[in-house]
């Protein structure tokens, strides 16, 4: 079982030039001590040390906002909100409770949420389309991804994970 506070970035971080990682060995952070940065506990439910959060690094985290400053336009992000509500709404209808990912090869998917989402050159492999709040997504989604962190959309409650090859 790949341990989700030991991830091939963590180590790379951790093992880097200069960096500075915790010392304390009664720390549970980030699964023991050795993480980088201050023994902080992170928003997220996995308990990982503030410098370690997958959900701290926005770098691959896109608003809509963010996706009309990269030249994505209104009327696609428009269309791919409406297909979302859609998808949410059949999700609701076949899952008790509505606690669903739908995952796909990304060029199986929706094509009006490719457009909205394709922000990495033509690297794609795969769609998460999750509706819950990021700090709660699913330990092997981060797995799937060649490039370590796929990327992340955020349409309202829909939450997309776009996952590539380098």
């Amino acid at each position: 079982m790949i341990n989700p506070y030991c991830t091939h970035k963590m180590v790379r971080m951790r093992t880097s030039p200069g960096a500075s990682v915790c010392t304390d060995e009664e720390c549970s952070l980030s699964g023991g001590y050795a993480h980088i940065g201050p023994c902080e506990k992170c928003r997220c439910k996995m308990e990982h040390a503030i410098d370690e959060c997958p959900n701290n690094h926005p770098e691959n985290r896109y608003t809509i906002k963010d996706m009309m400053s990269y030249g994505i336009s209104e009327s696609t992000i428009a269309d791919a909100q409406e297909l979302l509500l859609v998808i949410q709404g059949y999700a609701e209808a076949s899952v008790e409770g509505g606690h669903t990912c739908i995952v796909y090869p990304f060029y199986e998917a929706p094509l009006a949420i490719r457009k909205a989402c394709c922000l990495n050159g033509g690297d794609e492999d795969w769609m998460a389309i999750l509706w819950r709040e990021p700090e709660i997504m699913p330990r092997w989604i981060e797995k799937m991804d060649s490039c370590e962190d796929p990327d992340v959309y955020i349409f309202g409650n829909a939450i997309v994970y776009i996952g590539s090859h380098a």
